[in-house]
């Protein structure tokens, strides 16, 4: 079977025990101090309460996944990658395209969208600005009271 080098494809729980072998350390280190779960567990929690999420298969092996739960009128946009996401410019500009088509469709479905992001993971904090959402100030927050910034688009917070 040939395999495309690129392919996205719905939420599924193998996907995600697959991704949580091979998570980004800052992607960990994000879901162990704001709501204290493992990888894995990270990843089936956020596809259990998602009204969408996707993965992207780099030859058929998964390298990022991003969702959004419902909270009311609220949407949380998630986004949890692979180790190759840091050097792969090929992962980087595929997730670039993705991720703002689905940010674009998911400000058209809820009030505003929301969620925080570890301080010190920059990277992340650049892509969310870059995909239009505000960055706000560190602050503590999460089971383990770190610095994290609030992320929003759309609506007042």
């Amino acid at each position: 079977m040939n395999k495309q080098k690129f392919e996205v494809v719905p939420g599924d729980y193998t996907l995600a025990a697959s991704l949580a072998e091979n998570m980004w350390d800052v992607d960990r280190e994000d879901l162990k101090l704001s709501v204290d779960l493992e990888p894995l567990q990270g990843l089936q929690e956020s596809l259990r309460y998602s009204d969408e999420a996707w993965f992207i298969l780099r030859w058929g092996k998964p390298v990022c996944v991003g969702g959004v739960a419902p909270f009311g009128e609220v949407g949380v946009p998630w986004f949890l990658a692979a180790q190759e996401i840091e050097t792969l410019r090929d992962v980087q500009l595929k997730t670039a395209i993705v991720s703002r088509r689905l940010v674009r469709r998911w400000a058209e479905q809820f009030n505003r969208l929301e969620n925080f992001i570890l301080a010190k993971h920059k990277r992340a904090l650049h892509w969310c600005e870059w995909l239009g959402f505000s960055v706000g100030a560190p602050q503590i927050w999460g089971t383990h009271h770190q610095e994290f910034c609030h992320i929003c688009l759309g609506g007042a917070s």
